[in-house]
């Protein structure tokens, strides 16, 4: 993944957190989101299923576009491998934690749901169909963006209680 691209999502990641920080709403910005209106709480639960799934997902992506940093850390060389071979266990690897992100986060907002839903499908879809390159980025960098604004702008709290639907 080039640098650029790289740098400008991390960006667009942080805006995400200053948007939540400048314009949250209440006494403590962090612990209150701009949309509040749509915003709903996850459960503690969930919360590191989508940490954990988003550690997959990041982790596969890793595995593909800086190859030598992520097989540096020891114990990863045949998941690596098994990433970049393409075949099924690499698909398995990227759906379980992109199912496993959606389960977790499954209370939000059902539109964008439908959106980071999409935005999954079309980088395993690039991914996996020989897409171009930069087509295939482009979905990542699509992908996580909806996932920053979904958890940075659309979690209200994390709960140790049943997350409400309403």
């Amino acid at each position: 993944m080039p640098a650029p691209l790289s740098i400008s999502l991390a960006v667009v990641v942080v805006l995400f957190v200053v948007l939540r920080l400048v314009f949250g709403r209440g006494s403590f910005a962090i612990t209150r989101t701009p949309l509040t209106r749509i915003a709903r709480p996850i459960t503690v639960v969930d919360a590191i299923v989508v940490a954990f799934a988003t550690l997959g997902l990041a982790l596969h992506c890793g595995a593909m576009f800086y190859r030598p940093i992520v097989s540096a850390i020891p114990g990863t060389d045949g998941v690596v491998g098994l990433i970049n071979a393409m075949g099924t266990p690499s698909l398995i690897l990227y759906v379980t934690p992109a199912i496993l992100l959606l389960i977790g986060l499954r209370h939000q907002n059902p539109a964008a749901m439908v959106i980071l839903t999409l935005t999954l499908v079309a980088v395993g879809v690039t991914m996996y169909n020989g897409a171009p390159t930069s087509v295939h980025l482009m979905t990542i960098y699509a992908s996580v963006t909806v996932l920053a604004a979904i958890i940075v702008l659309l979690i209200s709290r994390v709960t140790v209680r049943r997350a409400m639907v309403a």
